[in-house]
């Protein structure tokens, strides 16, 4: 993924611990990576609105 993202290793890491964001640019170059559009992977790490609160 690093390679893909044209990053680190470490920043990979960091990126998964949540300590830094990701730029438009490399949230779609991850979006190829995995075959998805860029919206399901912003969803499938935003709270969504039905399950705040619960």
């Amino acid at each position: 993924m690093s390679e893909h993202l044209g990053i680190s290793s470490e920043a990979v890491s960091r990126l998964e611990r949540g300590e830094v964001g990701l730029s438009v640019t490399k949230l779609l170059r991850l979006a190829d990576l995995y075959g998805c559009p860029a919206d399901e992977l912003l969803l499938a790490i935003s709270p969504r609105p039905q399950d705040q609160g619960q």
